[in-house]
């Protein structure tokens, strides 16, 4: 026979069991979502091969930078050269950056193309703090509603020496 002790007792542990597992399951979709965000973060802060020709690598990255005056950060698709060879080479570069309105650099233009003197083993990178020429292109301000949408960017490798 069942008392109304030993009722309320099993209904005590039947609420606090419901209680844990849906606790758990919130702790899982937080976590979930923790590595989601944790994982976007991450792909735009390494290097994403691009091309490699001859003994070069040229990769890309997205990164966002404080412009003095600005009130918001930018965005820049920024790249960097690796030699892998044994050789001093001369190298050059030709970078077309696509939105999905229209294309920088799909022209031959002199702007989107650089010289670059890379040491055996040596590589060339733009950074916020560092900017090379040519090897960075703004792509979003996130001020300006009308901003084109970047896609992807490809270069082409001219490998002089």
């Amino acid at each position: 026979m069942i008392t109304p002790t030993t009722t309320q007792t099993k209904t005590s542990v039947f609420q606090l069991n419901q209680y844990f597992k849906n606790m758990n399951s919130i702790f899982c979709a937080i976590l979930f979502s923790l590595m989601g965000t944790l994982n976007l973060f991450s792909q735009t802060n390494e290097w994403e091969l691009v091309k490699t020709q001859e003994g070069i690598n040229v990769f890309s990255q997205i990164m966002t930078c404080e412009v003095e005056g600005a009130p918001n950060s930018f965005d820049y698709v920024v790249f960097k050269v690796e030699n892998t060879t044994v050789n001093q080479l001369t190298v050059g570069l030709h970078f077309e950056i696509y939105f999905e309105e229209g294309c920088n650099g799909c022209d031959g233009s002199e702007e989107t193309s650089t010289a670059l003197v890379l040491e055996p083993g040596g590589f060339i990178e733009s950074t916020c703090s560092n900017p090379v020429d040519q090897m960075s292109y703004f792509i979003l301000n996130p001020g300006f509603a009308d901003s084109w949408k970047y896609t992807h960017s490809q270069v082409q490798i001219n490998v002089i020496q």
